[in-house]
Protein backbone atom coordinates (compact mmCIF):
# COMPACT_ATOMS: atom_id res chain seq x y z
CA UNK A 1 0.00 0.00 0.00
CA UNK A 2 1.32 3.97 -0.54
CA UNK A 3 2.36 5.37 2.07
CA UNK A 4 2.54 9.42 1.82
CA UNK A 5 6.49 9.85 3.21
CA UNK A 6 6.07 13.93 3.59
CA UNK A 7 5.87 15.13 7.34
CA UNK A 8 4.86 18.45 6.11
CA UNK A 9 2.24 17.21 3.87
CA UNK A 10 0.95 15.32 7.07
CA UNK A 11 1.26 17.82 9.52
CA UNK A 12 -0.73 20.15 6.85
CA UNK A 13 -3.61 17.56 7.06
CA UNK A 14 -3.93 18.08 10.75
CA UNK A 15 -4.42 21.28 10.54
CA UNK A 16 -7.10 21.56 7.98
CA UNK A 17 -9.18 18.65 9.45
CA UNK A 18 -8.62 21.10 12.99
CA UNK A 19 -9.50 24.18 11.05
CA UNK A 20 -13.07 23.91 10.91
CA UNK A 21 -13.61 23.35 14.80
CA UNK A 22 -10.86 26.18 15.39
CA UNK A 23 -12.86 28.44 13.53
CA UNK A 24 -15.56 28.15 15.19
CA UNK A 25 -14.06 28.15 18.75
CA UNK A 26 -13.58 31.67 17.84
CA UNK A 27 -16.86 32.59 15.89
CA UNK A 28 -19.65 30.72 16.54
CA UNK A 29 -21.97 32.57 14.29
CA UNK A 30 -20.30 29.78 11.35
CA UNK A 31 -21.64 27.06 12.74
CA UNK A 32 -24.53 25.26 11.56
CA UNK A 33 -26.21 21.36 12.08
CA UNK A 34 -25.53 20.59 8.67
CA UNK A 35 -22.17 22.47 7.48
CA UNK A 36 -18.73 23.20 7.96
CA UNK A 37 -17.00 26.89 7.38
CA UNK A 38 -14.29 24.48 4.98
CA UNK A 39 -15.56 22.01 2.09
CA UNK A 40 -12.03 20.76 0.55
CA UNK A 41 -10.12 17.79 -0.15
CA UNK A 42 -6.56 17.21 -0.12
CA UNK A 43 -4.89 15.46 -2.96
CA UNK A 44 -1.45 14.22 -3.01
CA UNK A 45 0.11 12.55 -5.47
CA UNK A 46 4.39 11.57 -5.21
CA UNK A 47 6.49 9.55 -7.74
CA UNK A 48 7.57 6.21 -6.38
CA UNK A 49 11.76 6.11 -8.02
CA UNK A 50 11.82 2.74 -6.77
CA UNK A 51 8.40 1.39 -8.04
CA UNK A 52 8.32 3.45 -10.47
CA UNK A 53 4.64 4.21 -9.95
CA UNK A 54 3.23 7.10 -8.98
CA UNK A 55 0.86 6.85 -5.14
CA UNK A 56 -2.28 8.78 -4.54
CA UNK A 57 -3.90 9.90 -1.77
CA UNK A 58 -7.25 12.00 -1.94
CA UNK A 59 -8.26 13.24 1.51
CA UNK A 60 -11.97 13.75 1.65
CA UNK A 61 -14.31 14.97 4.89
CA UNK A 62 -16.21 12.02 5.72
CA UNK A 63 -19.83 13.64 6.12
CA UNK A 64 -19.32 15.71 2.95
CA UNK A 65 -18.13 12.65 0.97
CA UNK A 66 -21.43 10.96 2.27
CA UNK A 67 -23.36 13.15 1.76
CA UNK A 68 -22.61 13.12 -2.14
CA UNK A 69 -22.30 9.39 -2.54
CA UNK A 70 -26.28 9.82 -1.23
CA UNK A 71 -27.15 11.31 -4.16
CA UNK A 72 -26.48 8.40 -6.16
CA UNK A 73 -26.60 5.37 -3.98
CA UNK A 74 -28.96 4.61 -0.61
CA UNK A 75 -27.76 2.92 2.73
CA UNK A 76 -24.21 4.89 2.38
CA UNK A 77 -22.52 4.83 5.78
CA UNK A 78 -18.80 5.38 5.24
CA UNK A 79 -18.33 5.16 9.16
CA UNK A 80 -20.22 1.79 9.58
CA UNK A 81 -20.56 0.06 5.94
CA UNK A 82 -22.40 -2.74 5.94
CA UNK A 83 -20.49 -4.13 3.02
CA UNK A 84 -17.10 -2.82 3.04
CA UNK A 85 -16.84 -4.12 -0.68
CA UNK A 86 -19.84 -1.80 -1.73
CA UNK A 87 -18.42 0.94 -0.43
CA UNK A 88 -15.19 0.60 -1.88
CA UNK A 89 -17.25 0.28 -5.40
CA UNK A 90 -19.01 3.14 -4.52
CA UNK A 91 -15.95 5.45 -3.32
CA UNK A 92 -13.65 4.23 -6.45
CA UNK A 93 -16.37 4.90 -9.02
CA UNK A 94 -17.25 8.25 -7.85
CA UNK A 95 -13.63 8.87 -7.53
CA UNK A 96 -12.78 7.87 -11.22
CA UNK A 97 -15.38 10.09 -12.32
CA UNK A 98 -14.45 13.33 -10.95
CA UNK A 99 -10.41 12.80 -10.90
CA UNK A 100 -9.07 12.30 -14.40
CA UNK A 101 -5.15 12.23 -14.79
CA UNK A 102 -2.94 12.41 -17.70
CA UNK A 103 0.68 11.84 -17.00
CA UNK A 104 2.93 13.42 -20.17
CA UNK A 105 -0.63 13.69 -22.05
CA UNK A 106 -1.83 10.14 -21.67
CA UNK A 107 -4.52 9.08 -19.43
CA UNK A 108 -3.39 7.07 -16.56
CA UNK A 109 -5.60 4.53 -15.11
CA UNK A 110 -4.88 4.37 -10.99
CA UNK A 111 -5.77 1.22 -9.34
CA UNK A 112 -7.83 1.49 -6.41
CA UNK A 113 -6.57 0.34 -3.25
CA UNK A 114 -8.71 0.45 -0.32
CA UNK A 115 -9.54 3.55 2.06
CA UNK A 116 -9.31 4.06 5.60
CA UNK A 117 -10.55 6.69 8.14
CA UNK A 118 -8.43 9.48 9.82
CA UNK A 119 -10.56 11.78 12.61
CA UNK A 120 -12.87 13.22 10.60
CA UNK A 121 -11.63 12.79 7.17
CA UNK A 122 -11.77 9.52 4.75
CA UNK A 123 -7.65 8.56 3.10
CA UNK A 124 -8.47 7.17 -0.28
CA UNK A 125 -5.39 5.22 -1.63
CA UNK A 126 -4.73 4.60 -5.14
CA UNK A 127 -1.51 3.82 -7.29
CA UNK A 128 -0.53 3.95 -10.99
CA UNK A 129 0.81 1.15 -13.02
CA UNK A 130 4.54 1.42 -13.64
CA UNK A 131 5.79 4.98 -15.59
CA UNK A 132 8.57 6.51 -16.53
CA UNK A 133 8.95 9.88 -14.54
CA UNK A 134 6.96 11.94 -16.01
CA UNK A 135 7.06 15.30 -17.41
CA UNK A 136 3.86 16.77 -16.88
CA UNK A 137 0.97 15.75 -14.41
CA UNK A 138 -2.21 17.44 -15.75
CA UNK A 139 -5.53 16.74 -13.25
CA UNK A 140 -9.28 17.24 -13.90
CA UNK A 141 -10.30 17.83 -10.50
CA UNK A 142 -13.99 18.05 -9.48
CA UNK A 143 -14.41 16.13 -6.39
CA UNK A 144 -17.63 17.35 -4.00
CA UNK A 145 -18.07 20.46 -6.62
CA UNK A 146 -21.80 18.72 -6.77
CA UNK A 147 -21.85 19.11 -3.17
CA UNK A 148 -21.25 22.73 -2.31
CA UNK A 149 -20.31 25.69 -4.63
CA UNK A 150 -17.57 26.65 -1.78
CA UNK A 151 -15.86 23.27 -2.45
CA UNK A 152 -12.07 23.90 -2.59
CA UNK A 153 -9.79 21.07 -3.99
CA UNK A 154 -6.06 21.06 -3.18
CA UNK A 155 -3.58 18.93 -5.58
CA UNK A 156 -0.13 18.09 -4.32
CA UNK A 157 2.06 16.60 -6.70
CA UNK A 158 5.84 15.46 -6.06
CA UNK A 159 8.03 14.09 -8.22
CA UNK A 160 12.02 13.56 -7.51
CA UNK A 161 11.56 16.07 -4.81
CA UNK A 162 10.54 18.62 -6.44
CA UNK A 163 6.97 19.71 -4.59
CA UNK A 164 4.03 21.76 -6.58
CA UNK A 165 0.46 22.59 -5.16
CA UNK A 166 -2.85 24.32 -6.50
CA UNK A 167 -5.88 25.15 -5.21
CA UNK A 168 -9.14 24.52 -7.37
CA UNK A 169 -12.57 26.27 -6.59
CA UNK A 170 -15.39 26.59 -9.31
CA UNK A 171 -15.21 27.17 -12.44
CA UNK A 172 -11.39 26.03 -11.90
CA UNK A 173 -11.11 21.96 -12.83
CA UNK A 174 -8.05 21.52 -13.99
CA UNK A 175 -4.49 22.21 -13.35
CA UNK A 176 -1.28 21.29 -15.36
CA UNK A 177 2.03 20.82 -13.59
CA UNK A 178 5.61 20.91 -15.74
CA UNK A 179 8.96 19.06 -13.92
Amino acid sequence: MFYVRNELFLDMMKILIFLPTFLLMFNPSLESKDSHPVYMSVTEINYDVERKNMGMVCKIFINDFEFVLKKYHKGVDLLNPSSKKISDQWIDEYIQKNLKISLDQRKCDFKYLGFEREDDALMVYYESPKINIPKQVMLENTLLYDFKKEQMNIVHVEINGERKSRKLSQPDISVTFEF
